[in-house]
This record gives structure tokens, sequence and C-alpha cells, in this order.
């Protein structure tokens, strides 16, 4: 079961489908939207572009522009935020997961109940797609990209497939990506993308009348050594969960670092 994103992030945040639905198939088959080898089953990438510090994309899909950034720093922690605008709204959000202990602080509105861990979802599945595309174009990794270079990929039969524990997207198809890459300014590696792919429904299959463009860009950074989010990280008025109760609020990072590390295990 994939975890819900708020209603707008379904609808809103870079086309993103869910791909769990059961549909005909003969038996012992691999479903097109679920990893697996070819001829059906879908792309699951890995590999060393996915091992990135910090990834910044921004996305258009028609007239919906979304930011998103993700970071892995120094100490078992994960920084996301986005911001998503399309005409009926805008949805924005930052989170900060500590992971070994179960501890999340989230900058929603007020309004918001759900799990803010999920929300890393977005950014997460976001990032992975643009990692994932330059796997397949740049198998050599980033460290390949030493000048600007056009990279094309095309796939008629296999879906690509993003994921996290608990939501993935599909893209369905035939896809199709091309695009530039490029050394950015600070030793990262910088992209403008678009993918043309079949929208997945509910069932996990492919509308072949449903056909978007998605445009991707921005940097991804892989440092030779992560950089530690600061102690003094403002997180005042931030909505705070420990194992998913919520708990009193900390004024800095390193406030709920503190209280993290002596709460019962």
């Amino acid at each position: 079961m994939l975890h819900p994103l708020p209603a707008l992030l379904l609808t809103i945040s870079v086309a993103l489908c869910a791909a769990n639905g059961a549909h005909a198939q003969r038996p012992g088959a691999v479903r097109p939207a679920e990893c697996g080898p070819p001829p059906e089953g879908a792309l699951c990438v890995t590999g060393r572009w996915l091992d990135f510090a910090r990834a910044d994309v921004t996305t258009e899909s028609g007239t919906i522009v979304g930011r998103f950034m993700l970071a892995y720093p120094a100490g078992q922690e994960i920084h996301g935020k986005f911001e998503i605008n399309a005409a009926d709204g805008t949805q924005a959000a930052e989170v900060i997961a500590l992971a070994t202990a179960e501890t999340v602080a989230a900058r929603v509105p007020e309004t918001f109940q759900g799990d803010a861990a999920a929300l890393l979802g977005a950014p997460s599945l976001t990032a992975q797609l643009v990692a994932s595309l330059l796997e397949l174009a740049i198998p050599e990794g980033p460290a390949a990209v030493r000048a600007a270079r056009s990279v094309r990929l095309s796939e008629n039969h296999r879906y690509l497939l993003t994921a996290t524990p608990t939501q993935r997207a599909a893209y369905g198809a035939p896809w199709a990506m091309s695009g530039t890459v490029r050394p950015g300014a600070r030793g990262d590696v910088a992209f403008t993308m678009t993918l043309r792919y079949r929208r997945v429904g509910s069932s996990g299959i492919a509308d072949a009348r449903d056909a978007p463009a998605l445009k991707l860009a921005g940097t991804l950074a892989y440092p030779a050594r992560r950089e530690r989010l600061p102690d003094s990280f403002d997180i005042d008025g931030w909505r705070v969960t420990r194992g998913g109760d919520l708990v009193a609020g900390a004024a800095t990072l390193g406030d709920l670092r503190r209280a993290a590390k002596a709460a019962p295990r």
C-alpha cells in the first residue's frame, strides 16, 4: 500500500503516478510497473549517480512548476523541501528527519495532520528520477562529466520506476529523454532534460492517450565530504514528532538532536 500524500500533491507533484494497482496478467508474469528483468519488468536503477549528497531540481509540467531539494548531510539525517505552484494553489513544506531516532521536524501549515515524514516522498522521487536517467545515460558516473555533453535515452517497453519505502512513481513506456549535462560551478553536475512518457494509472498500465512532457533542470552534488547541518539551524515553530507522536517543539536543530538522544528507546 502506498502512503498517501496530501491531495494536491497527488495531482500536481511532477505528475508522479502510483503504480500498485492489480491488472490482468498471465500467471507468474511481472507487472510492468514492478521491478524486474526484461522484457516486462520495470527499470529500477541503482548506481553511482544515485549516491548524491544533494539534489536541487526544478520541474515543469504544463502550467505546474515545482522546486525540490533533497540532501543527505553527514549524521544519518535527511533534509528535504519543496514548493509546487499550480493554477489552483501552492503547496510547500520543509522536513528534517533524524533517521536513527525516528524524530521528524517539519515546516508545514498549521492545519496539516498527516505523516510529515511522507512529505519527503516528493523531493526523493523527483531526485531519484533525475539520478536514474543520468545513470542510464552516463553509466560511468558523475566523474565522467568533464565538459558539457548531450544526453539521450529511449525505451519502448520497460517502465521507469522510482520508489521510497512507502511511495513509488512509474513512468510508462514508450518514454524518451533528451538534454544536456555539464560540470557545475561548485564541483557538482548541472543538467537540463525533458522526459516524455506515458502516464500510469491506478491499474498499473500506461495510458497511450496521456503522454505528458516533464522538464527537469538543476544540479546534483557529489562532494568528497558531506557537511553536517549546523546545530544553529532554526526550526522554531516547526511541527515535531517522535515515533509518530507530537512532542514539544525545539528552537534549533541542536535542541532537537539533544532531545532525540536523551529520549528513551
